[in-house]
């Protein structure tokens, strides 16, 4: 996929890089820390190997800045629309 134009934020190269796919390790640990509250809250429990059965229903994007991988999305759809 293209590079985003390089965007300055308070003096920092922000420009980003997206590329489709997926790093199951990173994507996985990021979204389990940021809903690790929500879990609590609920008393529910994580699990791992279905969150990541989950992830290949969906087209998914890693970001990048440099070389260091900063996000990941991830789109669905609906296959009733294609």
């Amino acid at each position: 996929m293209e590079k985003c134009g390089v965007k300055r934020y308070l003096g920092f190269d922000m420009s980003l890089r997206f590329e489709e796919g997926l790093d199951p390790i990173f994507v996985e640990f990021v979204t389990r820390e940021n809903m690790n509250e929500y879990y609590l809250s609920r008393d529910l429990k994580w699990d791992t190997s279905e969150f990541l059965r989950e992830c290949t229903n969906y087209i998914n994007f890693q970001v990048f800045r440099k070389t260091d991988q900063v996000a990941s999305f991830s789109l669905s759809y609906y296959v009733d629309l294609w």
